[in-house]
């Protein structure tokens, strides 16, 4: 009876090589580890994936930023050639005034000559 109550305590007593758990216990605990490897593999892909959408932005907003300046300075062309087209304008309006005034001086010159021409033919009559 001795002896078999010491060998039931040698099985029972765990070393490096063997312990006695139960069957659901090894399941669960493999489960478990499977799980957490699967688990460990997937925050590896998620930090992957994070750092692959990190540069992402940063690619992207570099290109905002360009597009910005690129926006910039079309909106300053887009000022200075509505600067121009009002300069032009006012040139043109300018002109009008000179070709109207030339006009006027045109007509009354047109109308002295006409009345001189008459005086003079009236007096050689």
């Amino acid at each position: 009876m001795m002896l078999s109550s010491l060998n039931s305590q040698q099985s029972l007593t765990t070393t490096d090589s063997s312990a006695l758990v139960p069957i659901r216990a090894l399941r669960n605990a493999l489960i478990m580890n499977s799980e957490r490897n699967d688990l460990k593999n997937q925050l590896g892909i998620s930090r992957d994936s994070i750092q692959v959408l990190s540069n992402t932005v940063s690619l992207l907003d570099s290109t905002i930023d360009v597009r910005d300046s690129i926006i910039t300075v079309y909106k300053d062309n887009e000022e200075d050639y509505k600067n121009i087209v009002k300069n032009k304008d006012n040139i043109i309006k300018e002109k009008d005034t000179e070709i109207s005034i030339l006009k006027i001086k045109s007509m009354f010159s047109q109308i002295g000559s006409g009345a001189l021409l008459l005086i003079t033919i009236l007096v050689l009559i």
